[in-house]
């Protein structure tokens, strides 16, 4: 291909990125392989600064599967330079969106990651064989665990403002009679055999016992408590044993 016409071709790709990219990301993707060898470096630093400055929801997600279709078809030219700052894009645009949208962002990390473990062979039951280096032509390791990484957090951090936004808060009382079930429970079981870190949890728990007796708490810290006080597996061998007291009474 002329000069002239890489030119040309490329002056065509910015102005069909700019006013027509919802119908045409397949034609997109073509004059991006055309230009592989001449122009991927511009047109890689076009789309992310594109996506960068895009506050659009549905540009946003349209700047991503752009991307995604350059990196299935073409990828080696491309791979490298379309990574740069891809999962700082990723996390900072994921932020800005609604749910839904947030949810089509996830659904693409999640076939990059499948398209990584297919080519690997990896089942996904090892986490430590993801994102293996051997996948090079698609997109570099540190870049799909950052997404993955910073994906984990998000969710939880969701999760944790769910549960605040809408547990009922307890009253302490109660929270005063689980603490001190759990410490009769666990005194009772070191007793038999002892371990530190059994010992640490009832020192744990005693700590929340006497805050829960001497100090005014927030209903937030009280939800917190609970949280915390319901996740130690003590909690749940208590519940468990008293739940087979009360089918032995029934019976």
């Amino acid at each position: 291909m002329s000069l002239n016409n890489v030119d040309k071709e490329f002056e065509n790709f910015k102005q069909i990125l700019e006013h027509n990219l919802q119908n045409s990301i397949p034609e997109l993707t073509n004059i991006a392989n055309d230009l592989r060898l001449t122009k991927s470096n511009e047109i890689s630093k076009l789309i992310l600064s594109k996506l960068e400055k895009s506050n659009n929801d549905d540009m946003i997600i349209l700047y991503f599967k752009l991307i995604d279709s350059i990196l299935i078809s073409i990828n080696a030219s491309y791979n490298k330079k379309l990574s740069v700052n891809l999962s700082t894009l990723f996390k900072k645009k994921y932020l800005t969106m609604n749910n839904s949208n947030r949810q089509k962002l996830i659904e693409l990390f999640e076939t990059w990651v499948e398209r990584v473990n297919m080519k690997n062979g990896v089942s996904g039951d090892n986490d430590d064989d993801l994102f293996e280096d051997s996948n090079k032509d698609f997109l570099p390791k540190d870049t799909l665990k950052n997404i993955e990484t910073f994906l984990v957090k998000a969710s939880l951090l969701h999760e944790k403002r769910f549960l605040q936004k809408n547990q009922i808060v307890p009253k302490i009382e109660d929270l005063l009679k689980t603490t001190e079930r759990l410490i009769f429970f666990i005194d009772k079981t070191l007793d038999k055999n002892y371990s530190d870190e059994l010992y640490e949890r009832l020192t744990f728990i005693k700590k929340i016992n006497d805050i829960l007796k001497n100090t005014v708490l927030e209903e937030k810290t009280l939800i917190e408590m609970d949280i915390q006080l319901k996740n130690l597996p003590e909690y749940k061998q208590h519940v468990h044993m008293l739940f087979n007291v009360f089918l032995q009474i029934l019976h």
